[in-house]
């Protein structure tokens, strides 16, 4: 049983059998009737991204307790568990709201720490050498999106004021990402260490896969009034690639040859590419020559597709 308010003209009441809305002296009564949480929701809105939190946890610590010494340890770890509270509180923010704050003051605790990583690591950038109280900037940021956020959250000025600076956190997020990625690029292109070229190659290889589909759902729903929705378990397992890279560029010394690695991807990538173009290509030929539908299964196409 529950008892809520709206805009001081309506009273809504809950209960098991159902909603019986009060609105200027007239009563509405709404039947509801619960239902069980499908399995695939279960999982997609409570498996994965726990799992996923899970693991983000286990990483930061690990990682703390073998590099605990190091400044990008310290930065690593503060990223990681900013996500996993965003993964792990996921599913309450979708259902009962009982640590909404918690998520999303997360939000922008990750934002924070991942601008403060990026201007750490894998080399301090130069302003911040001259100047290491800049490298908390971040935080300062990450302190003025939070604030309204949990004002709006514990004493809303309007129904929907708190969607504005949830979308501001989220446009923060993206400059966030953005920012990370341009700075790896600078130390590929300016760095004079090839040691730093090539941790800021792991790195980002990691971080284009963990982020760049991540860009395409925040952007539209930070400057969209109908945002598209968030699918848990397409997002959430890519975000594991990126402390995993950074974790392989602190951990290792010698780092694997990325040049190489990306080199025979993209040709894997384009052979298979090929093989798909010559086996669809074969059997629209074979079919424009018939006259009729040939299917994919067909034994003569397979024969020829192999011997070619």
């Amino acid at each position: 049983n529950g008892y809520g308010k709206g805009d001081g003209t309506s009273q809504v009441f809950f209960d098991k059998l159902g909603l019986f809305m009060q609105r200027d002296g007239s009563t509405r009564t709404v039947t509801v009737t619960p239902v069980s949480m499908p399995l695939v929701d279960l999982v997609t809105l409570f498996g994965i991204p726990y799992l996923v939190g899970l693991v983000f946890l286990v990483i930061c610590l690990w990682v703390y307790r073998l590099r605990g010494a190091l400044r990008a340890s310290r930065a690593l770890l503060m990223f990681t568990a900013g996500v996993s509270l965003i993964a792990t509180t996921f599913f309450d923010m979708n259902t009962t709201h009982h640590v909404v704050i918690l998520w999303a003051t997360s939000l922008s605790v990750s934002a924070g720490s991942a601008i403060h990583l990026a201007l750490d690591f894998p080399q301090r950038m130069r302003f911040v050498e001259r100047r290491p109280v800049m490298r908390f900037i971040s935080w300062l940021l990450s302190l003025l999106f939070i604030i309204p956020v949990v004002l709006e959250i514990l004493s809303p000025s309007s129904p929907r004021a708190y969607i504005t600076t949830w979308q501001a956190s989220y446009i923060y997020m993206a400059v966030a990402i953005g920012f990370f990625l341009i700075t790896l690029l600078w130390r590929i292109v300016r760095s004079d260490s090839p040691i730093v070229r090539q941790q800021s190659r792991v790195i980002i290889f990691g971080a284009v896969l963990a982020f760049i589909p991540m860009l395409f759902y925040l952007l539209p729903t930070a400057f969209s009034a109908t945002p598209p929705e968030f699918r848990s378990s397409f997002y959430f397992p890519l975000l594991i690639l990126l402390p995993l890279s950074i974790t392989y560029a602190i951990l290792r010394y010698r780092l694997l040859d990325v040049d190489r690695l990306l080199a025979k991807i993209l040709t894997y990538a384009v052979t298979m590419g090929l093989s798909l173009v010559v086996f669809y290509g074969l059997l629209a030929l074979i079919t424009m020559a018939v006259q009729r539908t040939v299917k994919a299964d067909n034994p003569l196409v397979i024969a020829l597709y192999l011997l070619l």
